[in-house]
């Protein structure tokens, strides 16, 4: 357990987890969970960054080999600035979706897992989140107690605490490559095409917790290299994301009616 305010990146999702939602455990009294679903940063895929052969080839010409391209569309991700993100996750017992904005030094997120719900916004001077009880409790780890004087209001977190660093590593989309890219192990590239755009596909899998998952990773294979999509499988749990509107501004409007934190935490 973590000092009360220092949000815990722990999840129980993996971080070797395919499509990830940072799960995280509980922050003493205080933010018991920066969840992956809820720091709603999630998806932190599975790493991978082994190359393929230099000079690969499908039937359509010379393929990049795998390290190249990661460190391109590494490059891609960053320059862009900012991305829309949708996720979901379908399994037994998962029926979660998370929707986001991630810019360069605003973002938001928000999760919906069955009736429980969580949004969080991220500001360059505070980050802000709420939920309905079920959401604070089970996404967030909240002690009950926190959970009732929150309420269903916006709680403010300042800049400069353990919680907003959380918040600010997992809402921003500097945090991207690390989330979604491959990092080690065997990655293979073929070609694809994707919601009609010509693709390239990073395939790779890991274990985590005894489960074996299958991820793919689509990227441009015209202009920049920028993700499309990802997937992930390992028996009957699914989870996948899409990326769209790169480089559009992502703006944040700081909530009305707040609470600090540290009212919440007593």
């Amino acid at each position: 357990m973590l000092a009360s305010g220092s949000p815990d990146t722990s999840s129980r999702c993996p971080r070797r987890k395919a499509i990830r939602r940072a799960r995280p455990g509980p922050l003493g009294s205080a933010l018991a969970t920066a969840s992956g679903a809820a720091v709603l940063a999630a998806v932190l895929a599975a790493p991978s960054s082994a190359s393929a052969p230099l000079g690969a080839r499908s039937g359509h010409g010379t393929l990049p080999a795998a390290s190249s391209l990661v460190a391109e569309v590494r490059r891609a991700i960053l320059a862009a600035r900012s991305v829309h993100l949708d996720l979901v996750e379908r399994g037994p017992g998962a029926n979660e979706t998370i929707v986001g904005d991630a810019g360069l030094h605003s973002g938001r997120q928000e999760l919906r897992s069955g009736k429980a719900w969580v949004q969080i916004r991220l500001t360059p001077q505070d980050a802000y989140f709420r939920g309905d009880p079920s959401g604070l409790r089970e996404a967030l780890g909240m002690p009950a107690a926190d959970v009732r004087r929150a309420g269903t209001r916006w709680v403010a977190v300042g800049a400069g605490t353990s919680a907003y660093r959380t918040f600010k590593a997992n809402l921003l989309v500097s945090g991207l490559p690390a989330a979604f890219l491959p990092s080690s192990g065997n990655v293979t590239v073929s070609r694809a095409t994707v919601l009609g755009k010509q693709a390239y596909r990073l395939s790779w899998s890991f274990t985590a917790s005894g489960k074996r998952w299958q991820l793919r990773l689509d990227v441009a294979s015209t202009g920049r290299r920028l993700p499309i999509e990802e997937s992930g499988t390992s028996g009957r749990d699914r989870q996948h994301a899409t990326f769209s509107n790169w480089g559009e501004l992502v703006r944040v409007t700081v909530p009305h009616d707040t609470i600090p934190f540290a009212k919440v935490t007593g």
